[in-house]
């Protein structure tokens, strides 16, 4: 079983597209913004760290 992949914060990011139910992948990653991408679709998910 594949272990979900983590941010350089260390949240774990198991998610699935809205659109096309595919797995997202961390696509960028810098810190306090993350972008997560669709690997079939392409459809971009950002998220933002609030302290």
């Amino acid at each position: 079983m594949e272990r979900p992949k983590k941010t350089v914060r260390g949240f774990t990011v198991s998610r699935r597209c809205d659109d096309c139910g595919a797995k997202i992948t961390i696509a960028i990653d810098e810190g306090d913004k993350c972008t997560l991408k669709c690997s079939q679709c392409g459809k971009e998910y950002r998220f933002y760290y609030k302290s």
